[in-house]
């Protein structure tokens, strides 16, 4: 006995309505997937990735460290800078100025210039103070507020600038409108400390 007409009708409506939803659904998953927004970019993804001004700051310290290694270095009785390692010196030491930086060239170039004891010792120099500044690093977060490594690295930031001004010989003009403490003593930014100590070893 074969089913009547309307029943096998309504049978395939009812197939064609099904497969139609299934469709339906399928196509708004993949237009779901594709207009899905990525993963937003929370604070500590910015704060992982250095910026710029970091980077530079980076690396101004490492300039200051290296030229008050030398500074420390030409002290030692047996180690002082010669003649000829200042007029090899100096050059690189102005363009690493001007450029506010050293990068690793300039650095090889000034350490090519030294004896293999200046090399020991600025060498031992520069672990010591790697060692001291990791120990720092390693202390526990909860020790070192925000608000403590920002004032850190502002008073950084404005001992330099004054350290700069007074380069520039503007420290007179500064110092008449805001009082701001002076910079390390022994005169002058460590920057032009090396240098006078450079022209006046080379003469």
């Amino acid at each position: 006995m074969g089913f009547p007409r309307t029943i096998l009708l309504s049978m395939s409506l009812s197939a064609i309505l099904l497969a139609s939803c299934q469709q339906h659904r399928t196509e708004l998953s993949n237009a779901s997937a594709t207009i899905m927004p990525q993963a937003p970019v929370t604070e500590a993804v910015l704060q992982s990735q250095p910026s710029t001004e970091d980077v530079q700051n980076q690396r101004e310290m490492l300039l200051v460290m290296l030229f008050q290694g030398l500074l420390v270095l030409d002290r030692q009785p047996s180690l002082a800078l010669t003649a000829d390692q200042a007029h090899v010196i100096l050059p690189v030491v102005r363009r690493s100025i001007e450029e506010g930086s050293i990068d690793e060239s300039e650095r090889k170039d000034i350490i090519a210039a030294l004896t293999e004891e200046q090399r020991a010792y600025l060498e031992e120099q520069s672990k010591q103070m790697k060692q001291r500044m990791a120990e720092r690093r390693n202390r526990p977060r909860e020790k070192l507020s925000q608000a403590e490594r920002e004032r850190i690295v502002n008073a950084f930031e404005r001992k330099r600038k004054v350290e700069r001004q007074i380069e520039a010989g503007v420290s007179d003009q500064v110092n008449s409108e805001v009082t701001i403490p002076e910079p390390r003593g022994m005169g002058g930014s460590v920057e032009q400390q090396l240098v006078e100590l450079l022209v006046s070893r080379g003469r």
